[in-house]
């Protein structure tokens, strides 16, 4: 919720453009006001407020300026060497596209995209999304991936949200991969949730990773090559350098919004 009055409409994500239409016109937006205003965060069961965050420490940004590139993240701003900016550049646009066909995004919830994606896909793809899996003592949860086709895909799924968000999946399909590959346990709890269909096998044998993908698909809001943040890529290189060293083909897809004219085809 962008705005101070409870009864305002609850939004299911946060967005520049609606937090801009909540501000009052005769308002100037500046670094100050930013900082004074709230974002509330309300659970989806009980109604209650869980969190709130000035508005500020909700933007993130990228500047180039005098040949320096800084960042705000977290409401705190950080200059970053330029050496490293394109090191972390060159590793991540050399990262390929998965060949995983895969649907437009129709501005819909994760679940629902990854459902239509399985329908969509002919037998191609299963559902794994929100299948988590009980492993490593306690209460300790890992999702396998959100999508598994029969070409031994692991697709991974998410709406461009941020830098903690794609961050979080990028190191999600990590700790997966690294238990599939060295847990025998972990791909006997895998099969069972898998269907017939797309059955591992021998899951007491460790697989050749160099036969397996992890692919990493976001929706973003344009067309055009994926915008991550910077502090994103720099969590994606890590993981494809971890995932690249077990053996593991490693991949980056922008799912492209559905256009009115896509929708009419």
């Amino acid at each position: 919720m962008y705005g101070v009055g409870r009864r305002e409409a609850l939004k299911g994500d946060l967005e520049l453009d609606e937090f801009l239409e909540s501000v009052r016109s005769d308002v100037e937006i500046s670094p100050e006001y930013l900082r004074h205003r709230s974002i509330r965060c309300f659970g989806s069961e009980d109604d209650r407020q869980i969190r709130r965050w000035r508005a500020y420490d909700c933007i993130y940004a990228e500047l180039r300026h005098g040949g320096e590139t800084f960042l705000l993240s977290g409401g705190i701003w950080y200059r970053v060497a330029k050496n490293f900016v394109d090191e972390i550049e060159r590793a991540v646009s050399a990262i390929p596209e998965t060949k995983v066909v895969l649907p437009r995004y129709r501005w819909e919830a994760e679940e629902d995209y990854n459902r239509r994606a399985k329908k969509e896909s002919a037998g191609e793809l299963a559902l794994m999304d929100q299948k988590n899996i009980l492993h490593g003592g306690g209460r300790s949860r890992i999702e396998f991936c959100d999508l598994y086709s029969r070409s031994r895909v692991m697709v991974h799924v998410k709406r461009d949200g941020g830098s903690s968000v794609l961050s979080h999946l990028f190191n999600q399909g990590l700790v997966s991969a690294e238990a599939f590959i060295q847990d025998a346990e972990f791909r006997e709890k895998v099969n069972k949730k898998l269907p017939a269909t797309h059955k591992i096998g021998a899951t007491h044998r460790r697989p050749r990773p160099d036969r397996f993908e992890v692919a990493f698909a976001i929706a973003g809001k344009t067309r055009d090559r994926l915008a991550l943040p910077f502090f994103s890529k720099v969590s994606l290189r890590h993981v494809a350098r971890r995932l690249g060293a077990i053996g593991y083909r490693v991949t980056l897809t922008n799912i492209p919004p559905e256009s009115a004219s896509d929708a009419d085809e």
